[in-house]
């Protein structure tokens, strides 16, 4: 068994090493590199492979994402290590129907959105562009354009969603919100991280 165990960390470790070390990306052959990490955070996996896994898909290169993408379907259930605290909700009523279970697919989509809109606070992340549903074909349909030009758009449409939000308001805090949005913006196009840093933040 301790053998066993020591085998399946090495096989992880090697992952890791490959995707860590000095290589090119260009020398990563992402197609198979995602199908096997992505095999990794599927329910049923030891928790040593899930997080190499992870660790793997969240690596992958600006130009895998397109790669990336081709799981946004996968609607295999993730692993226990996971899950989120989610609920199926009735789509006329709205109540609760049960529980529901992340997805492979649910975990991918959030790797990509984090590339191409970055890390936001809870409180701001409905005033996001993209989403599993609408992910697929935003990004297909800009198939041309560079990581930077497809950030720099999804900044002013988030912006325009801040906008709309406040546009009768003239709290300090809804302008201050504003502000914030307008000031990424600018960030984005000076090649800085595309997350959102809040007025609270240091």
């Amino acid at each position: 068994m301790k053998f066993k165990f020591m085998s399946n960390m090495a096989s992880c470790l090697s992952l890791l090493m490959m995707l860590c070390s000095g290589c090119y990306a260009s020398e990563i052959n992402w197609p198979a590199t995602i199908k096997q990490s992505v095999a990794k955070v599927a329910s049923g996996s030891k928790i040593e492979d899930v997080y190499v896994g992870l660790g793997a898909l969240e690596k992958a290169g600006d130009e895998a994402i397109f790669e990336l993408l081709k799981e946004v379907d996968n609607h295999q259930v993730a692993s226990n290590y996971l899950q989120e605290a989610r609920v199926k909700r009735d789509p006329i009523t709205g109540e609760v129907t049960g529980k529901y279970m992340t997805e492979v697919g649910d975990v991918v989509f959030g790797i990509i959105q984090k590339k191409i809109e970055g890390e936001w606070p809870l409180d701001y992340i409905f005033f996001r562009v993209t989403d599993r549903n609408n992910i697929k074909e935003w990004l297909q349909s800009r198939s041309g354009k560079s990581l930077k030009e497809m950030r720099v758009e999804l900044a002013l449409a988030a912006l325009e969603k801040v906008k709309k939000r406040y546009s009768d308001s003239s709290s300090p805090r809804g302008q201050e919100i504003i502000k914030i949005f307008e000031n990424r913006i600018d960030k984005i196009k000076n090649n800085e991280s595309p997350d959102l840093v809040t007025y609270n933040q240091k």
